[in-house]
């Protein structure tokens, strides 16, 4: 926290990285994709 206090400019940055994780790993698309193989219902 004190970092972005510090560096208010890493906010946006920090903020868009995050959420480009949160899509690659966790689209919910790909997750269901992934459970139904496993299921061996796709």
């Amino acid at each position: 926290m004190r970092k972005f206090v510090e560096q208010p400019a890493l906010v946006p940055q920090m903020a868009e990285a995050s959420r480009n994780l949160v899509e690659r790993h966790y689209d919910v698309r790909k997750v269901n994709k992934v459970i139904l193989e496993a299921m061996e219902l796709a």
